[in-house]
C-alpha cells in the first residue's frame, strides 16, 4: 500500500510541475489558466508528466468574475469562448515550453 501511494504522490508531483510551467506562461501574459480537459499527446519524463489541456486564458483583472462562474456545476461559459486556448507542450532538448494558443 505504502508503494502505491508513493507512486500516485510522484505522479502528482509531476503533473504539478507541468501545471507550473502552465501557469508561469499565462503568467507572462498576466493571465491565469484554467483548465477544461485534456486534449491527449501526453509527456512524461523522470521530472514532468502533463498532456496537451484546453482551458480559458483569463486576464488577471477578470479571474475573480471567471472563477466563480468557472466553479458552479452547471456553469454558464460561452461568454469566455474568445479566452479559449490550448496549452501545448513543447520539447527542445531537455527543456519543455508551453505555448498557449487558440483553441
Amino acid at each position: 500500500m505504502v508503494l502505491i501511494m508513493l507512486e500516485l504522490n510522484s505522479q502528482e508531483e509531476k503533473f504539478e510541475r507541468f501545471w507550473t510551467l502552465i501557469q508561469e506562461q499565462a503568467g507572462k501574459e498576466n493571465s491565469k489558466f484554467f483548465m477544461d480537459c485534456g486534449e491527449g499527446r501526453e509527456i512524461e519524463t523522470d521530472e514532468i508528466s502533463g498532456e496537451d489541456i484546453s482551458g480559458w486564458l483569463i486576464p488577471m483583472s477578470q479571474v475573480l468574475e471567471f472563477e466563480k462562474e468557472w466553479r458552479k456545476e452547471e456553469s454558464k461559459l460561452d461568454a469566455w469562448d474568445d479566452r479559449l486556448r490550448i496549452a501545448e507542450w513543447n520539447k527542445s532538448g531537455a527543456k519543455i515550453t508551453i505555448n498557449l494558443s487558440r483553441y
